[in-house]
């Protein structure tokens, strides 16, 4: 008959909670669009997630959408969202 050795399972480590922690550790990396940013009038390079708060680089927690950024927070400048004359509102015929 065979033996076999009991091992004790490897040590689960608690991942943190949010979709910010989840999209950090995914394989697919941080999606292209925010879907708070993309209608606030303070974005200035969406290619590299900066804004008029955030000039080095948009928290993830923001950008992802799990904090819509109508309130403080740490480092934003006291700049908060505000949305775009244009978002919203869909482009006629020459706009």
């Amino acid at each position: 008959m065979y033996e076999v050795e009991a091992t004790q399972p490897a040590e689960a480590t608690e991942p943190q909670s949010g979709t910010a922690d989840a999209i950090r550790h995914s394989p697919f990396g941080v999606p292209a669009l925010s879907p708070v940013c993309a209608l606030c009038k303070h974005l200035t390079d969406l290619a590299a997630h900066r804004c008029d708060a955030f000039p080095d680089e948009i928290p993830l927690e923001i950008w992802i959408g799990d904090n819509p950024h109508t309130e403080p927070f740490p480092g934003d400048n006291g700049i908060r969202f505000e949305r775009t004359r244009n978002s919203g509102k869909q482009a006629g015929p020459g706009e």
